[in-house]
């Protein structure tokens, strides 16, 4: 794997920065870090995958209305959907379970919006794979707002957060040239200088390929206003007991 080091010093070497066994400066490095974080935090839900949907999870210090579409603990012996935000208020501790054939760069949220983890924990199943290298994980830090993102190559749900110098790439090594150009691309302008043509049409390239790679063939939920009806199995507006019969599915 490719370290973020090697990655700055590669983007300094794709803009011709620096000479070859050279590397950039600490402040050079400390800057370009800085911009490799940004460019990687930019890719998810844009280049990489769908937005993600946000799904209740707990009804602590909430006012249910009536016709929420449903929380996550109305279905807890079902798996959590890819690309969800989990908004949590517990009001005990919870364990979930996450989709067990996952789509490459499928993500996952968690907020903890009660802060109150560290007495109402929640306990994340990978579900036939692994999440940061674990069968299961238990969160119980107050406050916790933490990402995932589902690694095929690796079988594991990888945990997003600021990259280190020391750290490897985020994403598989064919994709390291991708990263590199984007970094470049960023600073480039703040040397005095462009990119080449030839970086320009590589980056573009590899652009068309990551995206390829991790589109998502994502369900369009109903809308909001549509309600089950418990008694005819039907979806209704508001209520209603003789709209939308036609049309919609069936739970």
């Amino acid at each position: 794997m490719t370290t973020v080091s090697q990655l700055i010093t590669d983007a300094y070497r794709e803009s011709n920065l620096i000479a070859v066994n050279s590397s950039p400066t600490s402040p050079e490095q400390t800057e370009a870090l800085r911009l490799l974080n940004r460019v990687v935090k930019s890719l998810f839900g844009n280049e990489m995958g769908d937005p993600l949907d946000t799904i209740p999870l707990g009804k602590g210090n909430t006012q249910t209305p009536s016709n929420v579409p449903f929380y996550m603990d109305d279905m807890l012996d079902y798996y959590v959907p890819k690309n969800t935000l989990l908004q949590c208020n517990l009001e005990n501790p919870v364990t979930v379970r996450l989709d067990p054939s996952p789509q490459d760069g499928s993500r996952l949220h968690v907020v903890d919006a009660s802060g109150n983890f560290a007495t109402n924990s929640l306990t994340i199943y990978g579900n036939g794979r692994l999440i940061e290298n674990s069968t299961n994980i238990t969160v119980s830090v107050n406050g916790l707002s933490r990402q995932w993102f589902y690694r095929n190559d690796l079988g594991t749900w990888v945990r997003l957060s600021d990259l280190e110098l020391s750290d490897e790439s985020p994403f598989p090594e064919e994709f390291d040239d991708l990263l590199i150009g984007q970094l470049s691309l960023r600073i480039a302008p703040r040397q005095g200088v462009s990119l080449s043509e030839a970086t320009g049409a590589t980056l573009q390239r590899l652009e068309k390929k990551f995206r390829a790679k991790y589109k998502q063939s994502q369900e369009v939920p109903s809308e909001h206003a549509l309600t089950r009806l418990p008694s005819r199995k039907l979806y209704g507006f508001s209520g209603t007991t003789n709209a939308f019969e036609r049309g919609l599915p069936k739970w």
